[in-house]
């Protein structure tokens, strides 16, 4: 269930030659068909839509490689991280119904939930926070990712980890990606409807939709037409794990009902001729509010339960998402009435990447490209004031801390009146100012980046694209170079201590 952002926001791709875009339904089953070969991926899934009609429900490869049954409209999968999409959805019906406002407290909702928040007073953690990524909590641990049980509660599983669900900074100001905190939310649906959050979801999301076999368990409807998932290598079989947080990456869907979904939120709320949100609900479904970015006008990010984020010349909305060798995604284009969902059942990235490349391609086709906003103007001396060293400072599981702050320095310049982010690895890319205080990449065609001024005097870096994803802040050169000195060290004696073990096992063994 990890996202697979790239930003994994949604894959990012670059534009290829316009012959390998694909024209016809046909012509892009075979160019999928031809990557799943190419990389031994087993199997595949794709639905086409607008607002009315299933353009195309594609079951593409084979659910199972040692039988040779292949994928069909009623094989399941696995769709890890969209499950949190349906968490959002279902608490935006909530607050249509009055039982919740996202703006509510979590503190006066659910205090029997232990969290902690230094700043609760001034920051107090809202459902809009858990939503959007903004309530500063920890992803799961290594131990909650070794649990499978699929008779767990949420409050049983909340117990098992209390420390990642801690603010690491003031709620409602960066982002970072949390399997916890959504599911925290969840948990508040059961406390104010007294119901489990499933029953919520069955009820708003899937009779309506007539996503009759969905689920967020293993029925038995779900063991007997879900495809097996497989490694990278499209051979080595990946066994069901249950995960604790089911909120948050459990759920089990046929490609042609999440095809029903799509149509709902091209829709703005109804389906087949009934309302099941209202279109100001979509609205905020799929606007981002509370990270410092969105409240400077940034208008990509993490929405309540949505990822918005730029693609060449077009905004998807939409989420992706990875569980036991299922990889998945779905994006929508709400102004030219398109929607897309893919999914494999293989851990392998590249085919994924390349698959949602090619759909992303053809829904585009006959969309006019967007002129490049124009480029703002900027006084060098504002220019300069971005300059300098930058950190990464709000990783997504605290326990990998140290290795963003070894390897997250970035490093701003000015070089022939143009700004330029270079990484750790000599990548350099070119910050093109699009507003105040907003950027884009070279390839982007609209705002994605933003500085923004800390109270300490420094800057933030806020970033939804491939040049930057996540948050910098700005440090002093001194810190970089005692940090460059350190890493450089670790390395060394790292690399000296397996030099080190050769040597004495050769000489135990001599």
């Amino acid at each position: 269930m990890l996202i697979t952002l790239s930003i994994s926001g949604l894959v990012m791709a670059s534009v290829p030659a316009e012959n390998k875009i694909p024209q016809t339904i046909s012509e892009l089953e075979e160019k999928i068909m031809q990557v799943l070969k190419e990389t031994n991926t087993p199997g595949a899934a794709v639905v086409l839509t607008t607002s009315d009609e299933i353009l195309w429900t594609g079951a593409l490869g084979v659910a199972d490689v040692g039988n040779e049954v292949a994928v069909t409209s009623n094989t399941m999968f696995r769709v890890g991280s969209v499950s949190k999409s349906f968490i959002g959805l279902t608490l935006l019906a909530l607050e249509e119904e009055g039982m919740l406002d996202l703006n509510d407290s979590l503190r006066e909702l659910i205090p029997e939930v232990e969290f902690n928040n230094q700043w609760e007073e001034s920051h107090p953690v809202l459902l809009a926070h858990l939503l959007e990524h903004t309530s500063g909590f920890d992803d799961m641990s290594l131990k909650e990712y070794a649990i499978s049980d699929p008779e767990i509660t949420l409050e049983e599983a909340f117990m098992i980890n209390a420390d990642n669900k801690e603010s690491r900074w003031p709620p409602g100001r960066h982002t970072s990606y949390s399997n916890v905190a959504p599911s925290v939310a969840a948990r508040v649906a059961e406390v104010v409807s007294g119901r489990p959050f499933e029953e919520l979801v069955d009820e708003y999301l899937f009779t309506p939709l007539e996503m009759e076999t969905s689920s967020f368990f293993p029925t038995q409807t779900v063991q007997d037409h879900l495809t097996k998932s497989y490694g990278a290598d499209g051979v080595t079989e990946i066994p069901y794990s249950h995960i604790i947080y089911r909120p948050s990456g459990a759920l089990n869907v046929t490609p042609y009902e999440m095809g029903h979904f799509l149509q709902m939120l091209l829709q703005k709320g109804s389906y087949q001729g009934s309302s099941i949100l209202s279109p100001e609900k979509i609205e905020r479904f799929q606007r981002p509010e509370t990270a410092l970015s969105a409240k400077h006008g940034l208008e990509v990010g993490f929405g309540p339960g949505s990822v918005v984020m730029p693609d060449r010349d077009q905004v998807f909305i939409g989420h992706d998402g990875g569980i036991d060798g299922f990889l998945s995604a779905y994006g929508y284009l709400p102004e030219d009435d398109i929607a897309y969902f893919c999914v494999i059942n293989s851990a392998n990235g590249q085919a994924f990447s390349e698959i949602n490349k090619l759909i992303r391609l053809y829904v585009t086709k006959d969309i006019p490209e967007s002129e490049p906003p124009a480029i703002t103007e900027v006084s060098m001396e504002q220019l300069h004031e971005y300059t300098g060293y930058y950190e990464t400072f709000t990783p997504r599981m605290e326990m990998l801390r140290f290795l963003e702050v070894a390897l997250g320095i970035m490093h701003i310049e000015l070089d022939q009146e143009r700004l330029y982010i270079t990484s750790p690895f000599g990548g350099k890319e070119e910050l093109i100012p699009a507003g105040q205080d907003k950027f884009r990449g070279a390839e982007d065609t609209i705002a994605n980046m933003i500085f923004i001024e800390d109270q300490d005097g420094g800057w933030f870096l806020q970033g939804y694209g491939e040049t930057v994803f996540g948050n910098l802040r700005s440090v002093p050169a001194w810190q970089y170079y005692l940090r460059a000195a350190l890493t450089m060290f670790s390395i060394f004696f790292l690399f000296s201590a397996l030099i080190y073990a050769l040597f004495w096992i050769l000489w135990r063994f001599l």
